[in-house]
Parts: structure tokens; C-alpha cells; sequence
């Protein structure tokens, strides 16, 4: 599985970007994003959440792009504060790969 993942915004307005391959993580890492990537029910998901309210400031926007074996690229722009909570979990596991793997 292919996934890239963009984080923009944010109090500093910065922009981080994170592609891997699933084939390149530990076992238990892919097995993990796997079963996070399908307990989202990712591909069911809507290509775009609602927008934040009014007036919203400081917040994050995602843009997260799946590509499994098998099935058409996914993707999907939210912020944190309209990612549905089912989503935050493959959020919070690419970004912490993406910070071990700039660590390395």
C-alpha cells in the first residue's frame, strides 16, 4: 500500500509532506496501518469533509492520498477540526512514522 500524506497550515502556516510504501515499514507497522487504514473505512470516506467553521483559525488541513493493491487511489482533504474521528487514528500514526523516519 501507497500512502502520501500533506499537512499544511497551523499557527506557523507550515507544510509537511510524507510518502512510504507499506512494503518498506516493519511487519507490524504495515500490519497496523492496514488494519487502521480499514477500520477507518477509508475508502468510504467522502473526498472532502465539511469546511471549518467560520472564523476558525490555527488548524491543520490534511490531504491523504491510499493506495492499495487491488483498488483505485483514495483521497481525501479534512482538517482537524472536521476529520472524522475514525480518521484521526491514521493521522496520528503517519505522522509519528513520518517524524521517526526524519529522525533517522
Amino acid at each position: 500500500m501507497k500512502i502520501k500524506l500533506e499537512r499544511s497550515g497551523g499557527i506557523t502556516g507550515m507544510t509537511s509532506n510524507f510518502s512510504a510504501d507499506t512494503d518498506l515499514f516493519s511487519p507490524s507497522e504495515a500490519d497496523q496501518i492496514h488494519q487502521l487504514i480499514n477500520d477507518a473505512r477509508f475508502f468510504e470516506l467522502p473526498e472532502e469533509s465539511a469546511p471549518p467553521p467560520k472564523g476558525a483559525a490555527d488548524y491543520f488541513e490534511y490531504v491523504i492520498t491510499v493506495e492499495k493493491e487491488g483498488r483505485q487511489a483514495h483521497t481525501i482533504k479534512t482538517t482537524d477540526i472536521t476529520m472524522p474521528p475514525k480518521l484521526n487514528p491514521v493521522i496520528n500514526f503517519l505522522t509519528n512514522k513520518q517524524r521517526t523516519m526524519s529522525a533517522k
